[in-house]
C-alpha cells in the first residue's frame, strides 16, 4: 500500500501536472513549451529531495493527426500517469486504432506475415543478449533525446539527406522515389530515419564532451555513448511483450532476464 506521505506528494504532484497541461494548447505544437516546463519542474522536485523523473510522451493519432500528451513521473512508489488529449472530434473507440496492414511484414504468393508472425519465427533472438541490448538501447536512445531535448536543424536534416543520396548515388529527385518504392519506404519514414541518426551523434558528441579529458582522449563519441547506454540500461524498468514470460524487470540490468 502507498504510504500517506508518498499519497499526499502524487496528488501534489498529479495536480501539477493538471496545471501544467491548461498552459498549453494541444491543438497546437505544444511540446517544446511542456519540455521545458517539465524539466524545470523535475529540477525543483529533486531539489526538495525527490529523486524523480519526469518524461513527456506525445501520441499522434493516425486517423486524424491530432496529438495527445502523457506526463509520466516515476521514481515515486507508483508511477504517476497524466494525459491530455486534443479536441480532436476522433471517436473515442477509433483512438490508437492503426491502419489494417501497419503490422504487415511480408508478402508471399499471396500469404501475409504479420508482425506476430515473425517474431514467433525469430524466437531464438530473445535467446541473444547481444540483440536484446540492442532493442534496449533504441528505446533508451529514444529517452535520452527526449530528456536531452536533441533538436536537428533543416539544414542537418538536408545534409543528411543528401549524403544518403550521393552515397547510393540517387541523382534526381525520381531516382530516390524508385529506390523509396522498392525498398517499402517513403520519403517520411526516411527523413524520420535520418533525423534520429543525426540526433544520436549529436547526443554522442553531447556525451563524450561531458567526460573528462583523459576519458575523452581515451574513446570516440560514439564508443561514449554506447557506454552511456549501457550503465542505463543497467537500471532500466524493462517489460517485454514478446518473448518468454521470464524477461521482464531485471534484477541487474542488461536484457530484461530475472537471474
Amino acid at each position: 500500500m502507498i504510504s500517506d506521505s508518498s499519497a499526499a506528494l502524487a496528488s501534489a504532484i498529479t495536480a501539477h501536472a493538471v496545471e501544467l497541461f491548461h498552459r498549453f494548447d494541444p491543438d497546437v505544437d505544444a511540446a517544446a513549451g511542456l519540455r521545458t516546463a517539465l524539466a524545470a519542474w523535475e529540477k525543483t522536485l529533486k531539489a526538495d529531495g525527490h529523486d524523480v523523473r519526469v518524461h513527456l510522451i506525445p501520441h499522434q493519432e493516425r486517423f486524424d493527426g491530432s496529438v495527445s500528451y502523457d506526463i509520466l513521473v516515476r521514481g515515486l512508489e507508483r508511477t504517476i500517469s497524466v494525459g491530455l488529449s486534443s479536441r480532436s472530434g476522433l471517436p473515442w473507440p477509433r483512438r490508437g486504432v492503426v491502419a489494417a496492414d501497419e503490422h504487415a511484414v511480408v508478402r508471399v504468393n499471396g500469404t501475409m506475415l504479420m508482425v506476430a508472425d515473425v517474431v514467433a519465427v525469430l524466437s531464438d533472438v530473445f535467446e541473444d543478449t547481444a540483440m536484446l541490448d540492442r532493442v534496449l538501447d533504441e528505446a533508451l536512445l529514444r529517452e535520452a533525446l527526449r530528456e536531452e531535448v536533441v533538436g536537428v536543424g533543416d539544414d542537418e536534416l538536408q545534409d543528411a539527406f543528401d549524403a544518403w543520396r550521393r552515397g547510393r548515388r540517387l541523382l534526381s529527385a525520381a531516382e530516390t522515389e524508385v529506390w523509396l518504392g522498392a525498398h517499402g519506404s517513403s520519403l517520411p519514414d526516411l527523413l524520420s530515419r535520418l533525423e534520429r541518426l543525426v540526433a544520436r551523434r549529436k547526443l554522442a558528441d553531447t556525451v563524450h564532451e561531458r567526460l573528462s579529458d583523459e576519458s575523452a582522449a581515451a574513446m570516440s563519441p560514439e564508443a561514449a555513448l554506447s557506454e552511456h547506454l549501457s550503465r542505463l540500461r543497467g537500471s532500466a524498468d524493462v517489460e517485454w511483450y514478446w518473448g518468454r514470460s521470464e524477461q521482464t524487470n531485471p534484477v541487474s540490468g542488461g536484457s530484461g532476464r530475472k537471474s
